[in-house]
């Protein structure tokens, strides 16, 4: 049975303060929106913050710059904003913009998933599973699964679907971690669904 899965690594869009700029492909950043959005941001507005960083990250109505990304999220993520915090703690966890930290990786994950952002929910319980930025623990593991999980989030239940076959932080628990992995399969990860059938061949 396959272990823990990867970081949910793809950054979360911003509230929408312009419409387009959310969905259109690079093309489609013109450059009066890209002023617009710039202005917003330089005014400190945190939604205009984190789609700047968006913009320097992805290279969209802006030269695409790493370390202005980090800098552009971090100021959005220090007034709340819960998806530049998400976004802000990959950044860091991936060591892109500067150096890898996986202690603020944790800090900023931590202030998202204690928002309620599904993604930073699990990338935080990741964190916890394998010990990055602080101790490991499996049962903090567990429990930031869960939240994202009941939002379901399929990594998530794919990665308590783990926790039950393994028995880490939780009473090993093959029927368990079957249900897990087969709501996981119904949300399209294909790795719960070949965990599910793994278990399911093996008469569980």
């Amino acid at each position: 049975m396959k272990g823990i899965f990867k970081l949910a690594a793809v950054l979360l869009a911003c509230l929408p303060i312009l419409g387009p700029i959310h969905t259109a492909g690079a093309s489609e950043v013109t450059p009066a929106m890209a002023a617009e959005v710039k202005a917003r941001a330089e005014a400190g507005d945190a939604r205009a913050q984190c789609s700047l960083g968006l913009m320097f990250h992805a290279g969209q109505g802006a030269p695409q710059d790493y370390a202005e990304a980090r800098r552009w999220f971090e100021k959005s993520a220090t007034q709340g904003n819960r998806n530049a915090q998400f976004n802000l703690g990959l950044m860091y966890a991936k060591g892109q913009g500067g150096p890898q930290d996986f202690e603020q990786a944790r800090r900023w994950y931590g202030e998202a998933a204690r928002q309620g952002n599904a993604a930073a929910q699990f990338n935080l319980g990741l964190m916890h599973y394998h010990g990055q930025g602080g101790p490991r623990d499996f049962e903090q593991a567990r429990r930031w699964f869960e939240k994202a999980a009941a939002q379901g989030f399929a990594l998530a239940q794919c990665s308590l679907g783990t926790l039950y076959d393994k028995g880490h932080g939780v009473p090993q628990d093959k029927k368990t971690a079957k249900e897990w992995f087969r709501k996981a399969c119904k949300g399209n990860s294909r790795q719960g669904c070949d965990a599910y059938r793994q278990l399911n061949d093996a008469g569980f």
